[in-house]
């Protein structure tokens, strides 16, 4: 079985999803986290949708780039200016509610 994105992710300014082709070259920039075998089958097929079971990336280290949380606040329904950064990408989550604040 091949792998599946579990949410849109943006590379370059192109949109990948869970039902899209990923051309190798990009799928090589895409972190383990962003990529599901469909064992579990908890896939955000609709980029306005809840975001169902789909995990909050790490805050820090390995996985918590801007790209991840991008992929996870379009999987919430939240739609990403490219001039967000990370810190305000989560600010929004947070005030959302979609995660908990940071104490």
């Amino acid at each position: 079985m091949s792998r599946r994105l579990i949410a849109y992710v943006h590379v370059d300014g192109v949109a990948y999803g869970p039902n899209d082709d990923v051309p190798p070259r990009v799928a090589k920039r895409i972190g383990d986290h962003a990529w599901t075998d469909g064992a579990d089958e908890v896939l955000v097929n609709d980029p306005g949708g809840s975001g169902g079971d789909v995990e909050a990336p790490p805050r820090s280290g390995r996985g918590s780039g801007i790209e991840a949380w991008r992929a996870f606040a379009e999987a919430h329904g939240l739609d990403v200016d490219e001039d967000r950064t990370r810190e305000q990408i989560i600010a929004d989550l947070e005030e959302r509610g979609v995660i908990e604040r940071e104490e």
